[in-house]
């Protein structure tokens, strides 16, 4: 359950803190005072966007913070799966929206992205608003209804249907790829066996031309090096390592008379030896040395060609060899498209086949889940005035065995759901979207939200004027089946009807007023007189009158 929100600079709130009961709690006040704010400010905590208008004129950035109660095994996995530490069995909420689009997403002073807040929060609480309502006009969110109600059964089988239909979709693409490929391969191919003829017959090589380069100018400046080795040499013959030897021999005399000259004899001993293996390498490379003209051009013939061929293709030699597999790839392919479709085909239906199966997967699950949803949802129907109702969830799946058909696969799977009702004895089930009234849409929502939240294990239910629309002995049913979900779930609720308003066990008045040229919203949790004052002025109109005050005395007492 939520147990305190602070919000700042938000809106028209400047500062707000507020303490939430367990229960059922209402907030009321006159339309445009803030209340819904309040529940905005929570939404944000779980997980709705933000944007810059929320934070108030005048401000650089707006905070909402939130503390819950931990009261779910799942919402401690998810914790522990997002490495969020918790203790006390409570959890800190925090989000900064800035000017400058620095916001910030904090979990127990973990930062955390807003998909991790989402998939967190989840399993905290839910919002119900006016828009939640209009769903049940909108069959696309049939599906989302149908999920939500039983998501951790079947989170699996989408998990692999998703799996399995982005392998379908690149299996498509590439099939489709092939069919239009045959032409372009056809009408390239003598262009292409005419060049790898012509990079074939040379025969590239990665380092062949540094190799080239290097030998071309030890030959092209033969006698420089001849001159330089032979100069080189005669240091050696003028007795270089013969004084070498001579001073490694006087350093080890005086290390024996006891002088600490050890270290500089040994180094005397390895530059005799280093200098005796160069003496060697140096005649070795003097004998090897020799000058040949003929190799000289043909190394230069050689390098041209080089030149000349990557003028030619504008590549260099290391992309000639990959152009040069490209293209036999590419006549390979030309020659046996046959194969190479036909390939690309079975791998197709393969992941046709796998994506069908997990489709039907998820299709079985969602028909048993919506037999459940059926059932409780007719219990529920009695007790919001909804008697002779009949409800069902009514699949059309699609046809998914043509291979081809891609768009037969949805995000969620192939199947489509309509909500059909009927709310008089002896009518045929309709249309929800077509044949339900306001009143009705809002107690169908009601009833949803009421197996959902047992479905779910949630700690807190918020609702934004579920009871839109109905007065009377419906709206008594609906105060009374808000109060018996508050006995396992945290209710908040914002409400203008009486009824709804005195059946609750605590009532927040949302109130705005001006100060210093600003409007300023504020939030105070009402007496018992207080709340007969708010109650008889929803009865009465703007003037309060003996009856209206009888009336919420009444209300309040016998609940």
């Amino acid at each position: 359950m939520i147990k305190s929100l602070k919000v700042k600079h938000f809106a028209i709130i400047d500062e707000l803190d507020v303490t939430f009961k367990n229960g059922m709690t209402v907030l009321t006040g006159e339309t445009g005072a803030g209340k819904s704010l309040i529940i905005d400010a929570i939404g944000l905590l779980l997980g709705d966007r933000a944007n810059q208008e929320m934070i108030r004129t005048g401000e650089q950035f707006a905070s909402v913070q939130g503390l819950f109660s931990i009261e779910s095994d799942r919402l401690k996995a998810s914790l522990n799966t997002a490495k969020i530490p918790y203790w006390d069995d409570e959890i800190k909420i925090y989000r900064e929206i800035s000017m400058q689009n620095k916001n910030i997403i904090k979990i127990n002073d973990v930062t955390v992205t807003l998909l991790q807040l989402k998939e967190i929060t989840r399993h905290l609480a839910d919002i119900h608003s006016q828009f939640d309502t209009q769903r049940l006009l909108s069959p696309q969110y049939y599906l989302d209804l149908i999920d939500g109600f039983r998501y951790e059964i079947l989170a699996p089988y989408l998990e692999n249907y998703t799996a399995d239909l982005i392998i379908y979709q690149a299996a498509y693409q590439n099939y489709m790829k092939w069919l239009s490929l045959q032409k372009e391969l056809q009408d390239k191919l003598e262009m292409y066996q005419f060049q790898l003829k012509e990079l074939t017959n040379l025969k590239l090589k990665t380092d062949e031309e540094s190799l080239l380069e290097q030998e071309i100018s030890v030959l092209s400046n033969f006698d420089k090096i001849n001159l330089a080795l032979q100069s080189a040499i005669t240091v050696f013959e003028n007795g270089l390592t013969d004084h070498l030897y001579t001073l490694q021999n006087e350093l080890s005399h005086l290390a024996s008379y006891g002088l600490n000259f050890e270290k500089e004899s040994e180094q005397a001993k390895n530059a005799y030896y280093d200098f005796e293996d160069l003496e060697k390498a140096l005649k070795h490379q003097l004998r090897d040395l020799a000058f040949d003209p003929d190799l000289l051009n043909q190394m230069n013939d050689r390098l041209n060609e080089l030149d000349k061929i990557k003028n030619k293709y504008k590549k260099s030699i290391s992309e000639l060899i990959d152009y040069q597999q490209m293209i036999e790839k590419a006549i390979d392919q030309s020659e046996n498209y046959e194969e190479y479709l036909l390939k690309e085909k079975k791998m197709l239906e393969t992941a046709h086949f796998n994506l069908v199966k997990s489709a039907e997967s998820i299709s079985k699950v969602r028909r048993e889940i919506a037999k459940q949803i059926e059932k409780e949802l007719k219990s529920v129907f009695h007790d919001l005035v909804l008697k002779n109702t009949e409800f069902k969830i009514e699949f059309k799946t699609k046809d998914s065995s043509d291979i081809m058909k891609k768009e037969m696969f949805g995000p969620n799977g192939i199947d489509e759901v309509d909500y059909l009702i009927s709310t008089n004895v002896g009518e045929t089930l309709k249309p929800l979207a077509k044949t339900a009234s306001g009143g009705e849409m809002s107690r169908m929502m009601l009833a949803f939200k009421t197996i959902f939240i047992k479905s779910q294990s949630l700690s807190t239910m918020i609702f934004d004027e579920i009871d839109t629309g109905i007065s009377g002995y419906v709206a008594k049913q609906i105060a009374k089946k808000l109060k018996a979900i508050s006995a396992t779930c945290q209710v908040l609720s914002i409400s203008h009807v009486p009824q709804v308003v005195a059946i609750a066990e605590h009532q927040l008045r949302v109130q705005k007023k001006e100060m210093n040229k600003r409007t300023i919203a504020s939030i105070k949790e009402l007496s018992f007189d207080e709340r007969v004052e708010d109650i008889a002025e929803m009865i009465s109109g703007e003037k309060l009158s003996n009856t209206g005050i009888q009336g919420a005395k009444e209300l309040l007492l016998e609940n």
